[in-house]
């Protein structure tokens, strides 16, 4: 950090987050050129045009790091290891070639940011609105207490320690407001589009823009509501994927095959083959029939044991051995816009002992929408009359649904009673799929999330309710979003808890944020955390355990 001693003026452009200096300072104007994006650190305040006397200047990103944006550039093996030998060298160019916009910096949407950041996507910018409040330091684990004091941006706070998980990721910002007048043509330059703390109606109006676009811009959308979450995909029309299951070719070892038509290959010892009619295999060292070595042939299934490979009546007999190899095809998933899905939706089972709680969880939630839109606020935590609005809203909305199931009014009375309040394991949980489907979005890789996902921690909250209301009240501390959903005295008993950890890699990276958001272990005189681990940090840690 070296600080130049000048005057000059300071500014900032409110799109995308770009900056600019004026000044006389030949040595300044350089580094400033150097050093875009950075952050100017003014009695650590961000400050959007300020007349100032000594600046420091800091880079969120280096200028020249070596880049993946070009498919001549090598990946930077001892960084992206792991992520490599799961994706392959093809998804890695793919994401380092893609722009990524991100709406909310809340606890689920910084949770995206930070994944997609460590996975090393080309750029992302970062879209907020708000200033940093008391509330977002039990949800939000990049904001501070100085930030709250300086009435920071959320999107200032965040950004620039997004930018230190990865000098590969070019991380923008953008303080413009999102709403139904913008004109979102400026994301047409994006690859994929994610949208968190957004209302239905902007949700709407952004996946209609982004799904009638050529190619479609992909879409995804979330919220977190107390108890309830949900995520929402939508990759356009036509989607394909290359390799949806992302599993190692099988390969199938060959009894015999017959020379006739259609050539009948059978199984080793009557193995089950495990394939499908209209799938591919390649034959591998075919004892015999040697035409068929290297070749492709498409199949049709005959028996568990069987299949049929078309003529091989010209081919020579086949004597031994030998096996096949089920080649990857790719596969293309419908999806149908968030307009269509409301009233039709396609939902995810994440829960099989209540199959029927996803599409509880997504008439409830439709009618929180419509309460926020008729009231403009969330309902009021312990306000009996608003739990009993949001119910009937909820019997409305189910009423127009055609894929629908029994309301639920226990669940509907806790999401009443705990939606302006935030769990924040469970905002990381679902941050983590949402993130996932972004990589798949942008990869095609992997099978992709068709077309809601919905989960609820009801389990949690059931045995607090015969709890008074007082116990879900705020206090003016960082803890008011997690006590709106468990009440005081569980926040009181994490405060006490004595935890040991083995282990601090990326899952122990995780558990220690959430302990932390948590106030595990906070109280002096009884609780504690305790970790340990013996191995030593290397760079590939730095892909996946963002605390390093």
């Amino acid at each position: 950090m070296k600080t130049y001693l000048s005057a000059f003026i300071v500014k900032k452009c409110p799109i995308g987050g770009f900056w600019s200096c004026d000044c006389d300072n030949p040595e300044v104007l350089q580094v400033f050129n150097q050093s875009q994006p950075f952050i100017c650190c003014i009695s650590s305040c961000l400050l959007s045009d300020i007349r100032v006397k000594s600046l420091s200047v800091k880079r969120l990103n280096p200028i020249s790091p070596p880049t993946m944006a070009s498919d001549l550039m090598e990946i930077d093996d001892s960084l992206y290891s792991r992520q490599r030998y799961v994706l392959g060298d093809l998804a890695m160019h793919q994401m380092a070639q893609s722009s990524v916009f991100l709406s909310g910096m809340g606890a689920m949407g910084v949770e995206i940011a930070k994944n997609i950041a460590l996975a090393g996507v080309k750029s992302v910018t970062l879209h907020d609105t708000k200033l940093c409040e008391t509330w977002d330091l039990g949800s939000n684990f990049f904001i501070r207490r100085d930030d709250v004091s300086s009435q920071r941006r959320r999107v200032e706070a965040v950004c620039p320690r997004v930018a230190e998980l990865n000098p590969y990721v070019q991380v923008d910002t953008s303080s413009l407001p999102l709403d139904d007048n913008t004109d979102l043509s400026f994301l047409r330059k994006y690859q994929c589009v994610i949208l968190t703390e957004a209302s239905l109606t902007l949700q709407k109006r952004v996946n209609k823009f982004c799904h009638s676009q050529q190619p479609p811009v992909r879409f995804i959308c979330c919220d977190a509501y107390g108890i309830c979450v949900r995520v929402f995909c939508d990759f356009g029309e036509e989607f394909e994927v290359s390799d949806p299951t992302g599993e190692e070719p099988k390969e199938i070892f060959i009894q015999s095959i017959t020379q006739d038509n259609p050539g009948v290959v059978t199984c080793m010892d009557n193995h089950p083959h495990g394939l499908q009619t209209g799938q591919s295999v390649m034959f591998r060292e075919v004892g015999g029939m040697l035409q068929l070595n290297g070749s492709t042939r498409q199949i049709t299934v005959r028996s568990p044991h069987s299949f049929e490979i078309g003529d091989t009546s010209q081919l020579q007999t086949y004597t031994h051995g030998g096996f096949v190899v089920l080649l990857k095809t790719s596969k293309t998933y419908m999806f149908g816009t968030l307009e269509q899905q409301l009233c039709d939706p396609q939902v995810l089972i994440p829960d099989f002992s209540k199959p029927e709680a996803p599409l509880q969880i997504h008439a409830a939630m439709l009618a929180l929408d419509r309460f926020q839109q008729q009231l403009c606020r969330l309902p009021n935590i312990g306000c009996l009359q608003d739990a009993d609005t949001l119910l009937k809203l909820t019997e409305e909305v189910n009423t127009t649904l055609k894929n629908k199931a029994p309301v639920n009014s226990e669940l509907v009375r806790c999401l009443s009673r705990t939606a302006r309040g935030t769990l924040p394991p469970l905002a990381a949980a679902v941050g983590g799929i949402a993130s996932q489907e972004v990589l798949k979005a942008i990869t095609g890789k992997f099978a992709p999330l068709q077309q809601w996902f919905y989960l609820d921690t009801l389990e949690l909250v059931r045995p607090l309710q015969s709890l008074p209301s007082e116990e879900f009240f705020p206090r003016g501390d960082r803890y008011d979003g997690l006590r709106a959903c468990i009440g005081e005295s569980m926040c009181l008993d994490l405060h006490k808890l004595r935890v040991f950890m083995v282990g601090c890699g990326a899952i122990g990276c995780e558990m220690l944020k959430n302990f932390a958001l948590l106030g595990v272990g906070l109280a002096s005189s009884s609780g504690e955390v305790c970790i340990t681990d013996p191995d030593l940090i290397e760079k590939s840690n730095l892909n996946r355990q963002f605390l390093f």
